[in-house]
């Protein structure tokens, strides 16, 4: 299967000019999105709150959370995303795509409309 990267536009929910366009790792195991923190701030994107995280590799931190608009192709949604410490790399998670309507297809390597489940 692999991974893969699509291109994202990260927008500040209250000021929407200040909007950076980056490549995002697709990771449906994150439940958030994730950027590099010295891009948050640039894009005046401020934390709201701090929460408990697990990472992949089994570690528990803390991390800070704010908000922001994903973009993607002609598809848009307000998310929470984790402000990651340099050089963390962009990830996309699933609550985003969800925000979306999308999913993976892991074999095709590309993202897919779904029917987003309300139960």
């Amino acid at each position: 299967m692999g991974t893969f990267s699509v291109k994202v536009t990260i927008r500040n929910l209250g000021d929407p000019a200040r909007e950076a366009t980056l490549e995002c790792l697709v990771d449906t195991g994150a439940t958030y999105s994730q950027a590099p923190r010295s891009l948050l701030v640039e894009l005046g994107i401020t934390p709201f709150a701090e929460r408990p995280v697990l990472l992949a590799d089994g570690r528990e931190t803390t991390c800070q959370l704010g908000m922001a608009e994903f973009l993607c192709d002609d598809r848009r949604t307000p998310a929470i995303v984790v402000f990651a410490e340099d050089p963390a790399p962009a990830l996309l998670g699933a609550m985003t795509l969800e925000g979306w309507g999308l999913g993976v297809d892991p074999t095709r390597k590309r993202l897919v409309p779904i029917v987003v489940p309300m139960a």
